[in-house]
C-alpha cells in the first residue's frame, strides 16, 4: 500500500467523521487560532471526493506522472460538474417561470373608497382583524371601508362572491369590541433624522377617535365590493436552508413571495395591474460535493454543496419599511398618521377631564392608558414633566385608571422631582396600592401590577412613614399572590417586618411539599424570603426561625430556591461553614458543590445589589 492509498484512507476516515458530526469543527473555531483547522475539517469531505475520483481515473489512464495527475483532476472536475448542470435545469426553469409574468401597468391615482387585503392568516382563519394597513387606511381617510379576506393562496384569482370582513369608522355612543391590532403586516415608515416627535401608533389614534365618538365597526361583506384588492403572501415555500435540503437530489428549494394588485374595471371585473414576485432558490453549486452548512441556529449539518440565488430581491436582509414604501410609493396611498398631533389631543382631553373633576368614559380610560403605555418605547417621546404631573393627578383619583409604566415615572421623579416631589409621588402610589390591593378576589389585575412594579422601584426612605400601611397590606390574599414583589420591600423596616415576612413564608408553605408549583403559594413564600434576604443584617431576628424551619426540612433547597435560601442565611449572619454544609448536602450534582461554587455564592451576597432573587 503506497503513500497515496494511506493518505486517501486517512482522509476518508476524517470525511466520515466530518459528515457525521460537523459541529465538532466549532470547538477549534472558537479559539480563533484553530479556525484554519476547523475549515480543513469541514472541507475534507469535498477534497476527499475529488481526490478519490481523480485517483480512480488516474489508475485507468495510460498517462503517467504529473501529466496523468493533471488530466485526472480535469476529468474528475468535469464528471462532478455534469450532475449539478442537469439537476439545476428544472430549478432554474421553475424560478424563472414564477417571476416571468410580473407586471406594473396600473395608473395613478387609484380609486380607494373600498380597499381589500388578501393574505393567509396563520392560526386564525375565522378571526379576521383590522391590522396595521387597515387601521392606517381608515384613520388617514384613504379608504372609507377596508375588506379583510383570508386565502390559502393569495395569488389566486379574485372570487367576487368570497365572504370577507369589512371594517369602517362610524359615529356611535358606545363602541363595539371590534378586533384590531398593529402587528403583521405592520407598517413602519422611514423617519428623517430631524424628526424627534412621537411616532404614530394606529391603536392610539383609534382610541382617540373612539373617545371622540368615532368607532371601528365590522360587518360581513363580499370581496367583489372592493375597488382595489391587494394580495400578498407565500406562493411556494420551498427549502431555504441547505440543512433541510440535505442530500436530497430532487428537493424543492424554490421559495417565492408575491405581491399583486387587482383593480376593478368597468365591464371587465377585476384586472391584475401589478405583480411582483420575489424568488429565492438554492441550486446546486458548480460541483456535486458534500459540504457542511449552518442552519438558522448555531448548529451545523451536512448536505450537497448549494449556492444562494434570487430574482427580484432587493436585499438579502429584512427591510421593515419595505411594505409601507410600496403602499405609499407605487400605489400612491396616503397612509401616514400624525403621532404628535394625537399626543397633543390626548393631553388636552386628559387635562380637561381632570380640571372638570368628571369621570372619564370607558373609551377615554382606554385612551389614557394607551398614552402612558407608550412612554419610553422606541419611537415615543421621552417622559416630560407634564406626563409626571398628569399621572400624579390620575393616581390621586380612583375615578381614573392607574397609568402604566409607573416605574419609569418613579425613575423620573428621582432625577427631576426632588425629595419632596418623590415623597408625594410615593404616597400616591401606596394609597392606590392599598385601594387596589384590598379588593376581594385574586383574579389578575393589570392596574395592581403597574403599582407593584412602581413601589418595588421606590427608595427605602420613601417607605418609612408608610410602615403600618405596608405591613397591613401583607395580610391581603390579593397582594400575597399578585403584589408579592411589592411586599418584598418590607425589608426596609428591618426587624420590625420579620414577623410579617415569616408569616408570608408560612402562607406559602401551607401549600404542601410542592407548594412552589402554584402561584397561590409560591408568590407569598418568595415575597417573605426575598424580603428577608434584602433586609440582611437589619433582620437578624429571623435567623433562628429560619434555622428551625430548615432543620425541619420545610424549606426547599434545590435549584433557585436553595440559592435564595443560602444567600438569605449568609446575609442574616449565619455561620458560613454551616451554610456550606447545607449547600453541599442540597446539591444534586456534586460537581456544582465545590468550594469554588460556594465562594462564588458567598461573594454575591456582599455586592451592593446582592443576589436576592429566585
Amino acid at each position: 500500500m503506497g503513500r497515496i492509498e494511506i493518505f486517501l484512507i486517512a482522509a476518508g476516515v476524517v470525511s466520515l467523521l466530518s459528515l457525521a458530526a460537523p459541529e465538532l469543527g466549532i470547538l477549534p473555531a472558537i479559539t480563533i487560532i484553530g479556525i484554519p483547522l476547523a475549515f480543513a475539517y469541514w472541507f475534507t469531505p469535498a477534497f476527499f471526493t475529488v481526490a478519490l475520483l481523480a485517483y480512480i481515473i488516474y489508475r485507468f489512464l495510460p498517462l503517467p506522472g504529473m501529466v496523468g495527475g493533471a488530466v485526472s483532476l480535469i476529468f474528475a472536475g468535469v464528471l462532478l460538474a455534469i450532475p449539478p448542470y442537469l439537476l439545476n435545469m428544472p430549478i432554474l426553469s421553475k424560478a424563472a417561470s414564477l417571476a416571468k409574468e410580473d407586471r406594473d401597468t396600473f395608473q395613478l391615482p387609484l380609486k380607494t373608497d373600498v380597499l381589500a387585503n388578501r393574505e393567509k392568516f396563520r392560526f386564525r382563519k375565522d378571526g379576521n382583524r383590522c391590522d396595521g394597513v387597515c387601521l392606517h387606511a381608515l384613520l388617514s381617510g384613504t379608504a372609507k371601508r377596508f375588506l379583510v379576506a383570508h386565502m390559502d393562496n393569495p395569488s389566486g384569482d379574485i372570487v367576487p362572491d368570497q365572504d370577507v370582513t369589512a371594517f369602517h369608522l362610524e359615529n356611535r355612543e358606545v363602541c363595539p369590541s371590534t378586533q384590531a391590532k398593529t402587528g403583521e403586516p405592520k407598517l413602519e415608515f422611514l423617519r428623517s433624522k430631524g424628526d424627534k416627535g412621537r411616532t404614530a401608533d394606529p391603536l392610539e389614534s383609534l382610541k382617540l377617535r373612539a373617545a371622540e365618538g368615532v368607532c371601528l365597526v365590522s360587518a360581513p361583506a363580499k370581496l367583489g365590493e372592493a375597488d382595489v384588492v391587494i394580495s400578498r403572501g407565500l406562493i411556494t415555500p420551498g427549502v431555504r436552508w441547505n440543512t433541510r435540503a440535505g442530500y436530497g437530489l430532487f428537493n424543492d428549494t424554490v421559495s417565492a413571495e408575491r405581491t399583486s394588485v387587482h383593480v376593478k374595471t368597468a365591464g371587465e371585473g377585476f384586472k391584475e395591474t401589478y405583480r411582483a414576485t420575489e424568488v429565492r432558490y438554492r441550486p446546486f453549486a458548480w460541483l456535486l460535493l458534500p459540504a457542511a452548512s449552518m442552519s438558522s441556529g448555531p448548529s451545523l449539518h451536512s448536505g450537497w454543496w448549494r449556492r444562494q440565488a434570487k430574482i427580484n430581491v432587493k436585499s438579502r436582509y429584512h427591510n421593515p419599511t419595505e411594505w409601507a414604501e410600496f403602499l405609499t410609493g407605487p400605489l400612491g396611498l396616503d397612509l401616514k398618521l400624525e403621532g404628535e398631533d394625537t399626543k397633543q389631543k390626548t393631553l388636552v382631553k386628559l387635562r380637561r377631564r381632570l380640571d372638570e373633576g368628571t369621570s372619564p368614559s370607558a373609551a377615554e380610560r382606554a385612551l389614557f392608558v394607551q398614552y402612558f403605555n407608550r412612554l419610553e418605547q422606541r419611537g415615543a417621546t421621552r417622559i416630560e414633566r407634564q406626563d409626571f404631573d398628569l399621572a400624579s393627578r390620575m393616581l390621586a383619583s380612583t375615578e381614573y385608571p392607574v397609568p402604566p409604566k409607573l416605574h419609569y415615572l418613579v425613575a423620573y421623579a428621582e432625577r427631576e422631582a426632588g425629595p419632596d416631589g418623590l415623597e408625594q409621588f410615593a404616597d400616591l402610589l401606596i394609597d392606590r396600592l392599598i385601594e387596589r390591593g384590598r379588593q376581594p378576589g385574586t383574579e389578575r389585575d393589570e392596574q395592581l401590577r403597574h403599582l407593584v412594579l412602581a413601589v418595588n422601584r421606590l427608595p427605602d426612605r420613601t417607605l418609612q412613614d408608610r410602615r403600618d400601611d405596608m405591613l397591613a397590606l401583607a395580610r391581603s390574599p390579593r397582594m400575597q399572590v399578585q403584589g408579592y414583589t411589592a411586599l418584598q420591600r418590607l425589608a426596609a423596616y428591618g426587624d420590625t417586618a420579620v414577623p410579617t415576612l415569616l408569616a408570608l413564608m408560612e402562607v406559602g408553605l401551607e401549600g404542601g411539599e410542592h407548594f412552589y408549583r402554584k402561584n397561590q403559594f409560591q408568590h407569598p413564600y418568595l415575597g417573605g424570603l426575598v424580603g428577608l434576604c434584602r433586609a440582611g443584617h437589619t433582620a437578624q431576628s429571623a435567623l433562628d426561625p429560619l434555622r428551625r424551619m430548615s432543620e425541619a426540612g420545610r424549606l426547599p433547597q434545590h435549584a433557585g430556591y436553595g440559592r435564595l435560601l443560602f444567600t438569605t442565611l449568609l446575609r442574616l449572619g449565619e455561620d458560613p461553614e454551616r451554610v456550606r454544609a447545607l449547600f453541599v448536602a442540597a446539591a444534586r450534582n456534586k460537581a456544582n458543590a465545590t468550594d469554588k461554587h460556594f465562594e462564588r455564592l458567598e461573594a454575591r451576597t456582599k455586592r451592593i445589589k446582592p443576589a436576592c432573587y429566585y
